[in-house]
């Protein structure tokens, strides 16, 4: 059940008409209404409301009436408003605002809208919650932790104060800007993320644009990237858009465009979830407003961290004051650390500033409709959670098959969004940017530019220079897997040796490796869709060798053949999609996924003989899959077509889409629904775990040791 209601203004910036387009998203429990409006094109007079900012009651009647004059538009938020009060619910009321607009239209205190209803600012209703959304579908998904897990990194620039005074003649509004204490600002910023494992960097000359760029790639490139970066700096909104004066290595002033800094977030495989804006002054008034610290950069400069990946940005509006970010900070990230909800801890850290006169002053930027930055491990439904023991004891009667997907290697190895992010901005693939994260669809194109090995080649070409930068190898690693070291089963090109090396380390050093407990426990035949050998290996060097097969789904010719008694010693490994050890036989593109539903329609028989059972008579256990991935889809269709399937996986307990949940996949109601409405209800049979699979096989092989 939804616990809170939603009210969208979408404003589309039309540069033709030098207006918006106006649409209007409203939702419940039990409905979604979507409205274009048959209005004429909205024009908000910044002339006006400029000539207003001294008088900030003033400006919110302005900003109100110029808004709330499209009659649909009161009508419809006057309704929700309504329903929620009823209904004892919160209403998120969410501002989409076309990133593409003038940074003008940006700068507007959007925070000072009131309630047509009765005059009070709606940031401030006690059950109401007041964001700026951007729209998610063009954008990465973004990969949570849970509570325990994250990190933040604490910058606070320092410059010089002599040459920071200087740029405030013409970056600060025509006045000096003031030195910012760095300690105190970022002891406080850690005291407010305690207890998150927090790193920081304030010392002069340190907060330098390369400096920060270092620390979020070294994070990046070891697996543990940032989840927070809490930022304290001084800003400015020039005409070439939002400037940051961060510190020069000399300990002066850099100004560095925030499209540059954008660029740097860009470039991680995991940005930060959130982004804090901060700096304030201390002798500002509502007399005063005039931005000269972060400002009306930060506002500005959401969109296009918002572009760049960051799924959440808070920024200080104008020039917020000691007391309102002494007061807003703390409630915030309590909040947020208790419940994981940004707009609860926004609601939450507004009302303890209410009193404020800038109290409108923190802005809230998001893509995340769920609102959440970490997660709780668990099941989706507590109450859909099956008893382990059901599995160890389907084990003890080889009747549990593990389904392996490609994500069982994420933290060590990069995953297929990154990659095909990677493909798509190497090439500059001319694809949406919500497509450049899907690479059967990357590599579609390819497929069609070229060739139908052209993205097999790219593809392990890019992956062969990923791992040899980033994979941690050492000479001697690197050197052992061109000799092609005895024993080892991958056989076949560099890159899968490669790989082989980086999965030995990790299952010496990381007692939790999923492949090295999946190797562990007596399995007597595993299904994969991962292009690596990680699991074949691991089997190997658990004295377990495996029968390896290879379904031919592209025509070919079975080359393996099938044991219909899997012995857990030597168990079956069957490989669905292929592998890097024969890059043509990798199920890559949106066209080869096809080709393979209609191959594994007429061959399953012939090369899974005897096999069959064990996808459709067994308890499942299927991991390392993500929602919405090809491989996840494919496979749970090819599983359903199969005789007799349906009815009898109806009757037993799985355990599906074992996943790190990602941005808003959440909501255990949204979750359920789109497991039964896309793949039928049979999927109510599939208990949804939330969290990594070295946790739930970690917890399987206690039992079963037990």
């Amino acid at each position: 059940m939804k616990h809170a209601a939603e009210f969208q203004i979408g404003l589309s910036w039309s540069a033709e008409q030098a207006a918006f387009d106006v649409t209007l998203h409203a939702s419940t429990s039990d409905e979604v209404r979507f409205f274009e409006l048959p209005h004429k094109p909205f024009r908000l007079d910044l002339v006006t409301l400029q000539a207003l900012v001294p008088e900030l009651d003033a400006y919110a009647v302005s900003l109100s009436q110029q808004l709330f004059a499209i009659p649909k538009l009161r009508d419809i938020f006057i309704e929700m408003a309504t329903f929620a009060a009823d209904a004892g619910i919160l209403l998120h009321v969410r501002l989409m605002l076309d990133r593409l607009a003038p940074a003008e239209y940006h700068t507007v205190r959007w925070e000072l809208l009131l309630d047509p209803r009765d005059g009070k600012p709606i940031a401030l209703q006690p059950r109401m919650t007041f964001t700026r959304f951007v729209n998610p579908s063009a954008h990465r998904t973004v990969s949570l932790r849970t509570k325990g897990d994250l990190r933040a990194l604490v910058v606070a620039a320092d410059p010089e104060p002599s040459e920071l005074a200087r740029y405030g003649e013409f970056g600060g509004g025509g006045r000096p800007l003031q030195p910012i204490n760095s300690q105190e600002e970022a002891s406080r910023a850690e005291r407010c993320l305690q207890p998150i494992a927090t790193t920081v960097l304030c010392q002069r000359g340190k907060a330098t644009l390369d400096g920060i760029t270092a620390l979020l790639r070294d994070a990046d490139r070891q697996g543990h990237g940032y989840d927070i970066v809490y930022l304290i700096a001084h800003g400015a909104l020039h005409e070439q858009g939002p400037v940051l004066y961060l510190d020069s290595e000399s300990g002066g002033v850099a100004p560095v465009a925030g499209g540059l800094f954008a660029e740097a977030m860009t470039a991680l495989d995991r940005p930060p979830t959130l982004v804090v804006l901060s700096s304030c002054e201390t002798a500002a008034s509502a007399a005063d407003p005039e931005a000269t610290s972060m400002g009306e950069s930060a506002v500005a400069l959401g969109p296009m961290l918002s572009g760049a990946g960051i799924s959440t940005v808070i920024g200080m509006h104008g020039r917020a004051t000691v007391p309102t970010v002494e007061a807003f900070m703390p409630m915030f990230f309590t909040t947020l650390q208790q419940t994981g909800s940004i707009y609860q801890a926004m609601l939450d850290a507004r009302t303890a500033v209410r009193e404020r006169w800038d109290w409108w002053a923190p802005v809230l930027l998001t893509r995340l409709r769920a609102g959440m930055i970490w997660y709780s491990p668990g099941y989706l439904t507590p109450g859909s959670a099956p008893s382990m023991q059901v599995f160890v004891d389907a084990m003890h009667d080889s009747m549990c098959t593990p389904i392996i997907g490609p994500r069982l290697s994420t933290g060590f190895f990069p995953d297929r969004q990154q990659i095909a992010r990677g493909i798509a901005a190497r090439l500059q693939v001319p694809i949406t940017p919500g497509s450049s994260n899907d690479l059967a669809r990357v590599s579609q194109y390819l497929a069609v530019a070229h060739d139908a090995r052209y993205p097999r080649s790219v593809l392990v070409r890019y992956l062969t220079e990923r791992v040899l930068e980033d994979g941690g190898l050492t000479e001697a690693d690197i050197r052992e897997a061109d000799e092609q070291a005895p024993g080892q089963v991958a056989k076949g090109p560099r890159l899968n040796r490669l790989i082989s090396q980086i999965g030995r380390r990790q299952r010496s050093q990381d007692p939790e490796d999923p492949y090295a407990i999946l190797a562990d426990l007596p399995f007597p035949i595993y299904f994969t869709t991962s292009f690596t050998t990680l699991l074949e290996d691991a089997l190997a060097d658990a004295h377990r060798p495996p029968n390896i097969v290879d379904f031919p789904w592209d025509g070919g010719r079975v080359t393996n053949r099938s044991n219909s008694r899997p012995d857990p010693g030597a168990p079956t490994v069957v490989r669905l999609f292929g592998g890097f050890d024969d890059p043509d036989s990798m199920v890559l593109t949106e066209d080869d996924y096809f080709k393979y539903l209609t191959t594994w329609t007429t061959a399953k028989s012939q090369v899974l003989k005897g096999l069959q059972s064990k996808l459709t008579n067994n308890n499942l256990l299927m991991m390392g899959f993500g929602l919405d991935d090809w491989d996840f889809r494919v496979l749970f269709r090819s599983i359903f077509t199969m005789g007799g399937a349906t009815p009898r996986l109806r009757t037993l307990a799985h355990i599906a889409v074992q996943v790190t949940p990602e941005s808003d996949v959440i909501e255990a109601d949204a979750v359920q629904d789109y497991l039964e409405q896309y793949y039928s209800s049979t999927a109510t049979h599939f208990a949804v775990r939330w969290g990594t699979p070295s946790e739930l096989l970690t917890e399987l092989r206690s039992q079963w040791s037990s």
